[in-house]
């Protein structure tokens, strides 16, 4: 557009431009000139000389004064092109099928364009109640907010109610009213419509949406919502998962200017609920389980896992780069024998094992390795920490166990009054013969006479004499040792951790 340069005389009232910005009075010998970025008639007939050096003035400004104007509107314009809110939740109590608050957080930082509406999607195993539970009106959840007003040049925050409506669309399972308050007269603002639907099998979702347009409000801005586990009358809410693993959570956000957004995070729970009965299993989550023999009275059952080993040191065995270590509790009351089964990683371990930490020893407790889905199992008779890893030594047994094995199974039998020569060779992973040193032979009472599982008693220890440079020896007296009638396991040690046996040898020590 054209600048054009017009005469008014001094005594006229100045005009507010296109821009709302005063015009610019240039001084001329004759007049006062007026420069607007519109079409306007002249006033009064300018000399040539005037006229020109007015115009060169008039379009000076003109370059001047638009794109500064234009950048002031694109940068407005580039301020509403960001969207990306951070999002969180946690739970306040996370025990399996506890009722816990839940709370969710949405920040956005300065320039951001404001949040509108919001879809939580809650994963599986959470449970939600119906709206027809609650009383009209009855508080299931609040929060907090805080934005930017314009109005008043500065952050406000306020709070947050989520109420109950019995108004529930078909399809839905509750709708909530969500009142934004003041904090300090408990003035309503607000209120949104927040639509909740779903099951606790492919779990939920709530909709929080607003219909007004806001535009005095800007970013910064940050929100909290929390949904009560319990109301005030105690009518249950939300209903953490009954068993352990990791639950994503997202969020799924629109702006005020129509952009999306969609960000989650996990949340592990480390329980499951453990009912009574007998051969009772209970899943932890990703690929780890528990079989109790038999519950008694029911309880929650949690696993920690941590990279860091436990007081009593490591084992003579490879964990894989990043290895975990288990350790397993429940409030259930509960018998053993236990079956634990625990993932590894094919890759990074080959030959898995499965260990448990018993009175500081390493035990190879391993019964089962499923190469299908990567597990390894095991049968335990107490909780503690557990690994899978590698093992450093393996037992070759020579031919006199072997045959026993062969002939007469494992565990094969041992008159009360017989002797029993072990000789062995100790095997590096790579199948090779070595001879580590602290190497002992302990024998451990697992049955009683009638074949009963009894908690592991250690029966006798002794050290092994090394002959012909690669062979261990040692000689098992019955008698001697006073054995009880029973089943025995021969464990052989290295150091603070049982060499791998497939399967550990064992006796049946039996009357003569």
């Amino acid at each position: 557009m054209i600048a054009k340069a017009i005469v008014s005389p001094a005594s006229k009232r100045v005009r507010k431009s296109f821009f709302n910005i005063q015009p610019l009075r240039i001084a001329s010998k004759f007049n006062i000139v007026k420069i607007y970025g519109i079409f306007s008639k002249r006033k009064k007939i300018m000399s040539v000389g005037s006229f020109k050096r007015s115009f060169f003035l008039s379009v000076l400004v003109s370059l001047l004064i638009f794109p500064i104007l234009t950048l002031g509107l694109l940068s407005k314009t580039a301020l509403a092109v960001n969207f990306d809110p951070s999002f969180g939740v946690n739970v306040t109590d996370t025990t399996a099928g506890a009722t816990s608050n839940v709370t969710s957080s949405i920040a956005q930082v300065t320039g951001d364009d404001l949040l509108r509406n919001t879809t939580f999607h809650v994963p599986a195993g959470w449970n939600i109640s119906d709206g027809s539970s609650f009383a009209q009106d009855e508080v299931v959840g609040n929060g907090t907010f805080s934005e930017f007003n314009t109005n008043i040049n500065q952050v406000f925050s306020g709070n947050l109610v989520f109420r109950n409506d019995l108004t529930i669309q078909p399809g839905d399972k509750a709708h909530w009213l969500l009142d934004v308050t003041d904090p300090v007269s408990g003035f309503v603002f607000l209120t949104l419509d927040t639509y909740v639907s779903g099951d606790i099998s492919s779990g939920h979702t709530i909709q929080i949406v607003r219909n007004v347009n806001l535009p005095h409000i800007i970013t910064p801005a940050q929100f909290e919502f929390t949904f009560f586990g319990k109301t005030a009358s105690n009518t249950t809410v939300f209903t953490n998962p009954p068993l352990a693993g990791n639950y994503l959570w997202s969020a799924d956000m629109t702006s005020e200017n129509g952009l999306s957004a969609s960000k989650s995070q996990t949340l592990s729970m480390p329980g499951s609920m453990t009912p009574t009965g007998t051969n009772v299993e209970v899943g932890l989550g990703n690929d780890t389980s528990v079989i109790f023999d038999s519950v008694s009275t029911a309880g929650v059952t949690t696993i920690a896992t941590s990279e860091t080993a436990p007081p009593e040191g490591t084992g003579q065995f490879q964990l894989a780069p990043g290895g975990t270590y288990y350790d397993f509790n429940s409030t259930a009351t509960f018998s053993c024998p236990c079956t634990i089964t625990l993932p590894y990683d094919p890759v990074a371990t080959s030959d898995p094992r499965l260990y448990h930490l018993e009175d500081g020893v390493w035990v190879d407790r391993t019964t089962s390795v499923d190469t299908v889905n990567h597990t390894v199992t095991g049968v335990v008779s107490s909780f503690s920490f557990f690994a899978v890893g590698t093992p450093n030594f393996n037992v070759s047994w020579e031919k006199q166990i072997e045959k026993r094995i062969e002939k007469d199974g494992n565990p094969f039998e041992l008159k009360e009054n017989q002797n029993l020569n072990l000789k062995f060779n100790i095997l590096d992973p790579n199948g090779q013969i070595v001879t580590p040193e602290n190497v002992t032979v302990e024998i451990w009472q697992i049955k009683d006479e009638a074949g009963n599982e009894i908690t592991p008693v250690q029966a006798v220890t002794f050290d092994v004499d090394l002959k012909k440079k690669d062979d261990y020896r040692a000689k098992l007296k019955a008698k001697k040792a006073e054995f009880v009638l029973g089943t025995y396991e021969i464990r052989v040690l290295v150091g603070n951790t049982t060499a791998s046996q497939s399967p550990t040898a064992g006796v049946e020590l039996v009357g003569k």
